[in-house]
């Protein structure tokens, strides 16, 4: 039985702060040496919110596209 090698990944949960740059748990992530997985979470319950709106869900695709780019 031949065993794969695992790759150790480091989960950096992305909750309001979608920036990265001082971003304290990714540059913890990043000095460990393992591969990091961005995570992006869509609450349900805040996005029901009455102050939710179109405006904002398009502010926050628009983050993320850049949050994945700055993170590639």
């Amino acid at each position: 039985m031949r065993r794969e090698a695992v790759q150790k990944v480091d989960v950096v949960w992305f909750k309001r702060d979608l920036r990265v740059q001082d971003h304290a748990p990714l540059r913890a992530a990043s000095k460990t040496g393992n591969g990091v997985l961005p995570l992006y979470v869509v609450e349900n319950e805040y996005w029901a919110q009455p102050f939710a709106s179109e405006r904002h869900w398009s502010f926050l695709e628009a983050s993320l596209a850049e949050l994945r780019k700055d993170c590639a």
